[in-house]
């Protein structure tokens, strides 16, 4: 119909396939601006990509739009999460610090609690000394 339309009026394409002409105008409307945005879709897609691989596959949202904004690019933040999200690309995240022990043999653990005592004498002597209790 768009390329009919110099040749035969547009009411009367309408009338004869049966559509009416407001969704025509519509469609008219949509596409152009579809096209674009997908076509900018596609370019943002190739440089997330090329950014992504370039940090060694570790930057996520946060970074990737800070960097794309450098490049002048602007893009929000969802729209950055749902072009991640159909290219398959993740952030690495941080691990965890976790303590391990090198000690395979660690020592027993007493039966009976052990303590230490410091007895302080009436001229300033102190006698200190290991002893495990009776309890």
């Amino acid at each position: 119909m768009k390329r009919h339309s110099t040749e035969y009026g547009v009411k009367a394409m309408c009338a004869a396939l049966s559509v009416p002409r407001s969704g025509y105008y519509k469609w008219l409307g949509s596409t152009s601006q579809s096209n674009d945005k997908q076509r900018e879709d596609a370019m943002l897609k190739m440089k997330i990509r090329q950014i992504h691989k370039d940090s060694r596959e570790t930057y996520g949202r946060p970074r990737l739009h800070v960097q794309l904004q450098r490049d002048g690019h602007q893009c929000g933040k969802h729209r950055l999460v749902r072009l991640m999200r159909e290219e398959g690309i993740r952030g690495l995240q941080k691990k965890r610090y976790r303590v391990k022990t090198t000690d395979s043999n660690p020592m027993p653990m007493p039966s009976r609690p052990i303590c230490l005592m410091v007895i302080l004498g009436p001229v300033g002597r102190t006698r200190s000394g290991w002893r495990i209790s009776r309890m």
